[in-house]
């Protein structure tokens, strides 16, 4: 008794840091890596429909598919916090926590302290709640809101029996759920899904429910609903002639909706549902079987309470995705979706509460059994959450592309963007800049086919008003496959200036001869420290500072004058920074056409680049290098950071690239090195350009035996062939004093026969077959390395 006692103080600490242990456990994951991704379409849009301010906001928000308070509420948020990706963001994070804290009040009102923590708990680390928290869109304040009318109606009908007395605040209970539902079906028009639950509810309550004041109910409750669907007629009076009728539905079956929604809400993904299908056994099982015996001692113990709330959650489980199911269905009257994840989110409280409550019961009759089960959910969030941030990275996509128009525009020009209905994503870069740009314009904003009639219609109201048209062509594939708006342009302006962005581009057109400069009042992002002021250097821009597998840095320099040295631009690890190993270098142009000028140097991001944090320098000879910033590598394989090459050949290509050497990662010169099937081959090899290559090469490694193999019909075992820098770095861009070290993964089959292996690698002309010769001092020309190490694999 004694340590029971001491223990207790302790326990009932335990419970009131509870609360808030999760609900900081909650903040934490909505917060982490919240501006780590760029927004997508739904989200700019937002963004878009917000800068129109309130009115105008409101207005087309009458003429969309959503009601209007989120936009509302952004728009107020937006002007106290900024249109940053984490400021914006951090609304819907802030209201995902306020979910989880009535989240613990709804499972409080239905069965104890303990149901509210463990269904606030699961809200908290749930994957699917963690990623809608973090997409700037309304279902997550749909979901607080619904979910908070739920939790206010259960107290009101508790006051509402016979034997509790009446109060004044059994009406503010009322009301409050009244307006948290009319606060709902103004964030989401499926919210009606709870309307329909919540009268069902009270029907059966008015018509079996004996031990309550039915008349008083009957009254209050209508005038509830009658206020509901005044205010919401109000808001549809104003959009009934707007709203446009369009679908996007595919056809899906009730059981696909069925599949989905029960694996969001057991492991929080939608994709791959097959895969998981069986981690979400459990939760499905637990909350099944813990509702039957939730219902069974219901019915025995002729707990009223316990029926009705049962009642509420399982309606809450079941109507929502069956009305979610019906609105995809094609009709003629407003928008007809097709089936979403996010749809489905605001009414995933209720099952992570029946799921608490299920639990609690298997727990009650099974204290060991339950306990496992608990762990046993836990487990499965905290397993599937990890996988949600993993690909949550931010890219260059407009950044960029809309400072290459700001720097460069003058009083005349104009921005036209060929992109359809993909303009709210580019204009919310465009119009977060702080300088001057050009007037913004398109051929059209209709997700449609560009046809030439509509490119001369624009161009016959507008080529008189510009000299230049800054052409930003943005996922033209879509709607302009043919570069009709392009071609148009072409054929009554000159093109002066381009410059790609993957499968983008930006193109400048123009009337006049003058040359392109930046302007002399730009401010870069960046001002350059005195030491690179001194070269001429204003200041570099480097919009985003992480570097993801497949997607390059674009580092942009603005110079006054062009240095009088010759100058480089050096990705250097961190740890070994100023004067360390090089990973990638790039040229500074010498002899620009006009001054002052911007260069934009690219870094595509390859495997020689370990995850970790980088430098940016500017070096130039003789002289220390200059920092300018640094920027983080993520997604590439994390293997050792290249060390120089431990085979030094210097040999001549093509007379115009220099092959410094190679290493094989774990190899010895000239020793044998083994490997299994299903290995693979590290290979390091570093360039370096003498001049311009001025043609492309590709690069190729073989690995070669003695075993004729009949997949290649010849000794070839394994390969890896490319255009240096994943594509993204083809030798005809090379300038003189370039330099990289490129690494090629070559993977062993698991069919590769044991024996000796010889490891060569080499250039070709794609477009030919021609190797390129390779002179190592006086020796004769060759078309390919051969590796000094032998390569063995084993059988064992």
């Amino acid at each position: 008794m004694s340590w029971s006692r001491r223990l207790e103080p302790a326990l009932d600490r335990a419970r009131r840091l509870a609360l808030p242990a999760i609900l900081l456990v909650a903040l934490g994951l909505r917060l982490y890596r919240l501006g780590s991704a760029n927004l997508w379409w739904d989200e700019a849009l937002a963004v878009w429909a917000v800068r129109k301010g309130l009115v105008g906001a409101t207005l087309w928000t009458a003429s969309d598919v959503h009601p209007p308070l989120f936009f509302w509420t952004l728009w107020a948020w937006v002007q106290a916090f900024g249109e940053t990706e984490f400021a914006m963001r951090l609304l819907p994070a802030v209201l995902g926590v306020f979910t989880v804290l009535v989240v613990h009040e709804l499972g409080r009102i239905v069965g104890g302290p303990g149901v509210g923590l463990f269904a606030a708990a699961l809200t908290a680390v749930s994957r699917f709640h963690v990623w809608w928290s973090q997409e700037l869109r309304m279902y997550v304040m749909a979901g607080l809101l619904g979910t908070l009318s739920l939790a206010l109606l259960l107290r009101w009908l508790r006051s509402m029996r016979l034997e509790n007395p009446e109060s004044e605040s059994s009406s503010l209970l009322l009301a409050g759920s009244a307006a948290a539902m009319l606060g709902a079906l103004y964030t989401v028009f499926l919210s009606a899904a709870w309307v329909l639950v919540q009268n069902l509810l009270v029907l059966g309550i008015l018509v079996w429910g004996t031990r309550y004041r039915r008349a008083k109910m009957l009254w209050r409750w209508t005038g509830a609903q009658l206020a509901i669907a005044a205010l919401v007629g109000l808001w549809l009076g104003l959009s009934w002639g707007r709203m446009s009728t369009w679908s996007v539905a595919e056809p899906v079956s009730p059981l696909f909706v069925a599949r989905l929604n029960a694996t969001l809400l057991a492991v929080g993904t939608s994709v791959e549902i097959e895969r998981y299908a069986w981690l979400a056994v459990l939760p499905l099982v637990t909350a099944a079987s813990g509702g039957l015996m939730l219902l069974l001692n219901a019915w025995r113990e002729r707990d009223t309470d316990c029926a009705i709330s049962y009642a509420l959650l399982t309606l809450s489980i079941v109507i929502p995705p069956t009305l979610v199911y019906l609105s995809t269905l094609p009709r003629s009257l407003f928008y007809t979706p097709h089936i979403e994840a996010r749809y489905l989110l605001p009414f995933a409280p209720a099952f992570w509460v029946l799921l608490a409550w299920s639990l609690s019961r298997i727990r009650l009759r099974w204290r060991a059994l339950g306990t496992a089960v608990g762990l046993g959910l836990m487990a499965i969030a905290l397993v599937m959450l990890p996988g949600y941030y993993r690909d949550r990275q931010i890219q260059d996509d407009y950044q960029t592309m809309v400072r290459a128009i700001a720097s460069q525009a003058g009083p005349r020009d104009a921005t036209l963007l060929d992109s359809g209905s993909r303009y709210p994503l580019f204009l919310y870069q465009y119009d977060r800049l702080p300088h001057q740009r050009p007037p913004f314009e398109t051929v059209s904003l209709a997700q449609e086919p560009v046809t030439r009639e509509m490119v001369d219609a624009w161009l016959a109201q507008n080529a008189e008003r510009y000299d230049r048209i800054w052409l930003a062509e943005v996922d033209v594939n879509l709607d302009d496959p043919d570069r009709l708006v392009r071609e148009g342009l072409a054929e009554q302006y000159t093109l002066a200036w381009s410059e790609g962005y993957g499968h983008n581009a930006l193109l400048l057109f123009s009337n006049r001869e003058d040359t392109i400069s930046i302007s002399t009042d730009y401010v870069p992002d960046q001002s350059a420290p005195p030491e690179a002021k001194a070269l001429g250097l204003r200041g570099w821009e480097l919009p985003v500072t992480t570097g993801a597998a497949d997607a390059p840095l674009w580092i942009t320099l603005y110079w006054d004058r062009a240095p009088e040295e010759a100058c480089q631009i050096e990705l250097v690890p961190e740890s070994r920074a100023m004067g360390g190993y090089t990973a990638q270098r790039r040229s500074v142009a010498t002899s620009p056409a006009a001054v002052p000028f911007r260069e934009r140097i690219e870094f595509p991001i390859v495997d020689a680049l370990p995850p970790g944090r980088y430098a940016v320098q500017l070096t130039r000879k003789p002289g220390a290098p200059v920092h300018l910033g640094s920027v983080s590598i993520v997604g590439t394989p994390n293997l050792p950071l290249p060390e120089g090459p431990l085979v030094a050949l210097d040999a001549l290509i093509d007379d115009s690239i220099l092959l410094r050497g190679y290493t094989i990662q774990g190899a010895l010169e000239e020793e044998v090195f083994s490997v299994r099937p299903g290995d693979s081959l590290v290979l390091d090899v570093y360039w370096e350009a003498l001049q311009a290559p001025g043609r492309d090469w590709t690069v190729f490694t073989h690995l070669a035996g003695e075993t004729y193999n009949p997949a290649t019909a010849g000794p070839l075992w394994a390969q890896s062939d490319g255009v240096p820098g994943r594509g993204q770095w083809p030798t005809s861009d090379w300038r003189e004093g370039d330099g990289a070290v490129e690494r090629y993964i070559i993977a062993v089959g698991e069919d590769t026969p044991p024996g000796n292996y010889s490891l060569s690698f080499g250039l070709y002309d794609a477009a030919t077959g021609e190797r390129a010769r390779i002179r190592q001092g006086d020796a004769e020309a060759v078309d390919q390395v051969v590796a000094s190490s032998v390569i063995n694999v084993r059988g064992d």
